[in-house]
């Protein structure tokens, strides 16, 4: 879809979504999306709590300069640029040089959090090398942008990646947060050794010397997930790589991230992604 503003140019483009209902509550979903060739006329204003918006907003500047003024401070920003920004405070920015840019209004269970803390280190300008956030919105923008459940997933899986790698980033802050990292960066080194294997707790706990309700509460508070869904999600993460990258029969790459059934596989899968393996295989051959 084409914007319909003077100081947005004709080969500029537009998705609007409206999300459903469990989207909205229950995974991460982009509001709309975009990739903007603007005039200097270009400037969005909204500095009064009435005009703010309750999502969050991503800018990569792909060419030209753009200003942005947010939370008391000005940027000016530049040909590869990013700048993250929490919409439901006040703010602006404006084109002062053609700026040309991709851009993305998203929200979802835990953004804020994330967000926060990821502020709170690094300021709302964010250093792409290690976030690969251009690679994310690129994927976003080249996906068959249909309102239905497929779509919604793999979004919310895009999504859900970016936020982990910004998590990645945010520095441990005091000792015994340190002391249980430790624990638990020893902890994802053996799930990801004997990810293919069967894992149980205790096997977990025994390999750094902790008890299983130890392990369990210290796991969950530094990832935010139980030991056995992260478990799930590395699994299907490593399955859905596999189906990207080879030609391993479905059973095959079951086998090879630790599930021993084909049929369990294909329904943790399907419920934790919203369409088969083969679907999936089937949908990549298309982006």
């Amino acid at each position: 879809m084409q914007p319909m503003n003077a100081t947005i140019k004709s080969n500029s483009v537009i998705h609007f979504f409206s999300p459903s209902q469990l989207a909205r509550s229950a995974l991460y979903h982009v509001i709309s999306i975009g990739e903007f060739y603007c005039n200097d006329s270009y400037r969005i204003e909204r500095l009064e709590k009435k005009y703010v918006q309750n999502n969050y907003l991503i800018i990569e500047t792909i060419d030209g300069e753009g200003q942005c003024f947010y939370d008391g401070n000005d940027y000016v920003v530049k040909a590869r640029d990013i700048l993250m920004i929490n919409c439901n405070k006040i703010h602006q920015y404006s084109s002062v040089n053609n700026w040309h840019f991709r851009w993305m209004h998203f929200n979802g269970p835990a953004v804020s959090e994330i967000y926060n803390q990821y502020y709170q280190h690094f300021g709302c300008l964010i250093n792409d090398r290690q976030l690969k956030i251009r690679d994310y919105l690129g994927a976003l923008l080249e996906r068959d942008h249909q309102a239905d459940r497929q779509s919604e997933t793999h979004m919310s899986a895009l999504l859900h990646d970016l936020l982990c790698d910004m998590v990645t980033q945010i520095p441990v802050t005091n000792t015994s947060e340190v002391v249980a990292d430790t624990y638990v960066n020893q902890a994802l080194m053996y799930i990801e050794k004997h990810l293919h294997e069967h894992i149980s707790l205790n096997q977990i706990a025994s390999s750094i010397n902790l008890s299983i309700s130890q392990f369990s509460r210290i796991f969950k508070i530094a990832t935010g997930y139980s030991p056995y869904k992260y478990i799930t999600y590395k699994r299907i993460a490593r399955a859905k790589f596999l189906l990207q990258t080879t030609n391993l029969t479905i059973k095959k790459i079951a086998a090879e991230v630790g599930f021993q059934s084909e049929p369990h596989f294909i329904e943790l899968f399907q419920g934790m992604i919203g369409i088969t393996p083969t679907e999936y295989r089937r949908l990549q051959t298309r982006i």
